[in-house]
């Protein structure tokens, strides 16, 4: 079934095989996308209402093209202890 749905750049979208990607460029002519695993695709916008896509679940697949998950937190630095800064000697007075 063609989508109803317009592309929005930095929306996520499902195709009909469940693979998830993101919109990253649009023109008047052309819809350029991207997939989690990095893999970009562009077609023109004609083809766009074509395609059976849907709005992604972003409480599920908030990702998109970047490969992260919701349990991804490969780069959260857990050591960093923000009570250790203290404001008033951050910035130097000018």
């Amino acid at each position: 079934m063609p989508t109803p749905f317009e592309p929005n750049i930095g929306q996520c979208y499902s195709d009909q095989q469940g693979r998830s990607f993101e919109v990253v460029a649009l023109d008047e002519l052309d819809v350029e996308i991207q997939y989690r695993d990095g893999e970009v695709d562009e077609f023109d916008i004609d083809t766009w209402y074509l395609l059976n896509v849907n709005p992604a679940d972003v409480t599920t697949d908030w990702s998109c093209s970047s490969g992260r998950s919701l349990n991804d937190d490969a780069d959260i630095d857990e050591s960093i202890n923000i009570g250790e800064f203290d404001s008033e000697d951050s910035f130097e007075e000018i």
